[in-house]
């Protein structure tokens, strides 16, 4: 990988793009659009999965301001193997991927100086960091630029702080529905008046959780809107919903899985299974996918576990479903990673049923994860 090994090198580099036959044979600067760059809200910029680089217009708080986020990178796995970074401009999300770095480097393989590549033909991302000190688990990103170049539009600059780290805070008192902000702005560019300094905290200094902790969430915590929108994605019974705690287990510090009471049978219940952002449940949740192998037959909605037990050391859910008077059913286990995402590891399933009782660990095992 080439290093990018001073800001000279980094502007050389704009110039090199500004003057270029490319940018010659456009129109002048002074007629070229400006690069329409949107600060993402928090739903958009989706912080719960993993550990996360996230980048911020100075000017914003990320704890109080709704629309915060100008470059968000997502790092996944024990080994935080990065994911495409993501920008936003105009109504569009766009995939960036780092192709080069240099200068001084730090925790969440951060450096000084950044290249990420665009979709479109010599387009590119530089980041200009002023990296903090490692404080825990988290790097503090105190100052820096980023700046755009795209065919045919004038190079955009703008002032940047952050940080990276594995992003936790306690479950709101009541998570109610979003309050309403003002709409997204563009960044400022590099040549307006530099905005107040602002204290921010959206990444804990604090180590992320080292277990997979179990905590109830009390009805009075949950928002209408969000149980309405849990109801209308799964057919859930809302008075059962109303009436039943969630269960909670911590991913990190702002993201956690929750088991969340859908439908309540004879002798059985079904929970709906969602990976949450906790400061704002209901903008920002992913419902469980849980791919299962070709043949297996399965009466539950994907994203619903019946009778959900869970082993919390080992991060793995089990769910039976019984037929009758118990002596038919499934049983599959499935363990959770550490993005949030399921796997399953195991199942059996005792279609026929012949009136011999047997326990659901005793059923034939029909799939077992290698």
């Amino acid at each position: 990988m080439t290093g990018i090994r001073s800001t000279a090198v980094a502007s050389a580099l704009l110039a090199l793009w500004a003057t270029s036959s490319v940018a010659q044979s456009s129109p002048p600067p002074a007629a070229q659009p400006s690069v329409d760059l949107k600060l993402m809200d928090k739903s958009e910029a989706n912080l719960s999965r993993g550990c996360t680089v996230a980048l911020w217009q100075p000017n914003r708080d990320p704890e109080k301001d709704r629309y915060v986020y100008q470059f968000v990178e997502q790092l996944t796995g024990q080994n935080n193997v990065r994911q495409p970074a993501r920008i936003k401009i105009g109504d569009q999300q766009v995939l960036l991927r780092r192709v080069a770095v240099g200068g001084k480097t730090s925790g969440y393989g951060l450096y000084e100086y950044q290249l990420y590549k665009m979709p479109g033909d010599d387009e590119f991302v530089v980041l200009e960091l002023k990296l903090g000190p490692i404080e825990g688990e988290a790097v503090a990103i105190d100052g820096g630029m980023i700046s755009i170049v795209m065919r045919g539009r004038q190079v955009f600059r703008a002032a940047v702080k952050g940080g990276a780290g594995c992003v936790t805070a306690p479950i709101p008192a009541a998570a109610a529905a979003p309050v309403a902000a003002a709409p997204p702005a563009a960044a400022a560019p590099a040549s307006a008046p530099a905005p107040p300094r602002v204290q921010t905290a959206a990444l804990s200094r604090m180590p992320p959780p080292k277990t997979f902790r179990r905590e109830t969430v009390r009805q009075r915590q949950i928002s209408r809107a969000f149980l309405e929108l849990v109801r209308k994605a799964h057919g859930c019974d809302l008075d059962h919903m109303r009436r039943t705690d969630i269960i909670s287990y911590q991913m990190s510090e702002e993201s956690a899985i929750w088991e969340i009471p859908c439908e309540l049978f004879a002798y059985q219940s079904t929970s709906v299974i969602a990976l949450v952002y906790l400061p704002e449940p209901t903008q920002n949740l992913t419902f469980a996918e849980l791919n299962f192998p070709r043949g297996i037959k399965r009466d539950l909605d994907n994203g619903k576990l019946m009778n959900p037990t869970w082993d919390v050391a080992k991060r793995i859910v089990t769910s039976v479903s019984l037929g009758r008077d118990g002596d038919c059913g499934m049983l599959e286990r499935h363990r959770v990673r550490e993005d949030g995402t399921f796997e399953l590891i195991e199942i059996r399933s005792k279609p026929n049923c012949d009136g011999k009782s047997s326990k659901p660990e005793e059923f034939p095992l029909v799939f077992q994860a290698r």
